[in-house]
């Protein structure tokens, strides 16, 4: 079973600080050592780009759907996990994801991440420094 201790990066995908800094918590307590954020659809996917294990969206960001960042993820086998307070039928075609409604609580959010990351994705191999 794959756990966020084997993740290095993950990243949080939200328009509002508080809540993205109370994901980026949750993220910590469950071990994954190294958190990001973006507020913008075009930050997250830059962020993307430079190379993330995880990623925590809010299906709504300023404004923009979030369809272009999980079709990014998707492409490149990284897991995530849709955290909206909107119904998952409102966005029927983002890529499948596991949706976790807001609020949740911390036996939901751990729920979800643990699905997301035995999806099949593999934590990639500790480097061995020469």
């Amino acid at each position: 079973m794959v756990t966020l201790d084997q993740v290095q990066t993950s990243l949080i995908v939200e328009d509002d600080f508080i809540i993205a800094m109370e994901m980026a918590e949750r993220l910590e307590r469950l071990g994954c050592r190294d958190v990001q954020t973006a507020s913008t659809v075009e930050s997250a996917l830059e962020a993307v780009r430079k190379g993330v294990q995880f990623a925590v969206l809010e299906v709504s960001v300023c404004g923009k759907s979030c369809a272009r960042i999980a079709e990014m993820l998707t492409a490149l086998g990284i897991p995530f996990i849709y955290f909206t307070g909107y119904p998952q039928n409102t966005f029927p075609d983002l890529p499948d994801a596991p949706w976790l409604a807001k609020p949740a609580d911390e036996v939901d959010v751990e729920l979800a991440i643990s699905d997301a990351l035995n999806r099949g994705w593999k934590p990639p191999e500790p480097s061995v420094e020469a």
